[in-house]
C-alpha cells in the first residue's frame, strides 16, 4: 500500500521532425529512488500527418 508515501510523477514528449521521444519518470520520495523510461519513436516528417486522438467525450 502507498497511503502514507509520496511519489513524484512526470511525463515528457517531443517531436524533432526525424525523431520523437516519450519519457515517463516516477520518484519514490521516501526511498529516494528515481525511475525513468525513455522511448525513441520515428518523428513526423513532411508529407506525413501526425496521429491525432480525441481525449475524453
Amino acid at each position: 500500500m502507498a497511503r502514507d508515501r509520496v511519489f513524484g510523477f512526470e511525463i515528457n514528449a517531443a517531436n524533432f521532425t526525424a525523431v520523437a521521444f516519450s519519457q515517463v519518470m516516477l520518484t519514490d520520495v521516501h526511498k529516494k529512488i528515481h525511475y525513468q523510461k525513455t522511448a525513441l519513436q520515428p518523428g513526423v516528417t513532411a508529407g506525413r500527418k501526425p496521429i491525432r486522438r480525441k481525449i475524453g467525450t
